[in-house]
């Protein structure tokens, strides 16, 4: 059995000194072979082991185990099956770890109003199938990054009657969404909304409320802001808000990181236009999912 040890180790060791370690160029990858060792044969092994096609306790030997998991790898993911580890299959086990990441990490899309209470009005359209059309673009979009994504409605109802606290409807729909919020275990919500002010019809852009609570809701805010900020319309960008803190009822009583959007002002001419383009509720969409993808960096 020492001999047969033996013979392993001087085959190893006579294996990397005459097979020289090639590396892909700015990759930064190596070009892993059967019978190589070292700690870049243990690093594979290890993410190897990660997504799954890995069984054993890794041990910094590429021996057939190994090249069995490859080669199992490789034919799932359509690449040759000849279970070595070039560039792309390099590449495939980076893109896999990366969205194995994401697949763990949730957030809580919040269309807001619903049903009975419809928000601001735009014409025979209210907010509340406004922020339900943005936010299901969101959520179709963090979906498509590998993110869970949990919606507190996915129809143009209200939610009051999931709630157990006595009070109007709306105190009553406010406690519901708060109540799926702090029961999700997400890392972070988005409650989305369309904006409002008779007042001050020249207001335009998007505002992005956090409450102080919460340090990280903060960065979130700046971060959707941004992106926000960034929208072009007509070869021109949108005004250049800053994040704000509030005290709206969901933002103070939700214990994970949050941000209520208004993504534009219905009493604004040329956003009340804009409002009614998908086009114009897309670039909205993109830019808070950025903006959240930005925050979770």
């Amino acid at each position: 059995m020492k001999r047969y040890l033996g013979y392993i180790f001087l085959f190893t060791l006579l294996f990397s000194l005459f097979v020289p370690l090639h590396s892909f160029a700015g990759s930064g990858n190596i070009l892993l072979l059967k019978g190589m060792s070292g700690e870049h044969v243990l690093k594979f092994q290890q993410d190897l082991k990660r997504v799954g096609f890995f069984d054993y306790q890794p041990t910094g030997f590429f021996g057939e185990t190994t090249e069995d998991g490859v080669k199992r790898l490789q034919k799932k993911y359509k690449l040759s099956p000849d279970g070595k580890v070039g560039e792309e299959t390099h590449s495939l086990i980076h893109k896999l770890i990366k969205n194995t990441g994401k697949k763990n990490v949730k957030i809580v899309v919040d269309p807001g109003h619903g049903g009975i209470d419809p928000g601001t009005l735009l014409g025979k359209e209210s907010e509340s199938k406004m922020a339900l059309d943005i936010s299901k673009m969101v959520g179709a979009r963090l979906i498509e990054k590998n993110y869970q994504v949990e919606m507190t409605r996915r129809s143009d109802v209200s939610l009051y009657k999931l709630s157990m606290i006595k009070g109007t409807l709306e105190q009553r729909d406010l406690n519901a969404r708060v109540h799926i919020i702090n029961k999700s275990k997400a890392k972070l919500f988005v409650s989305i909304h369309v904006n409002s002010n008779p007042y001050s019809p020249n207001l335009s852009g998007s505002v992005v409320y956090y409450n102080g609570k919460i340090p990280q809701s903060k960065e979130l805010a700046q971060s959707i802001q941004r992106e926000l900020n960034s929208i072009v319309v007509n070869n021109k960008h949108r005004a250049a808000n800053r994040s704000q803190t509030a005290n709206y009822y969901i933002l103070k009583n939700s214990n994970i990181p949050g941000v209520l959007v208004e993504t534009a002002y219905v009493t604004n001419k040329e956003e009340r236009q804009l409002l009614t383009s998908k086009d114009f509720r897309q670039k909205l969409a993109l830019a808070i999912t950025k903006g959240i993808q930005g925050f979770l960096k």
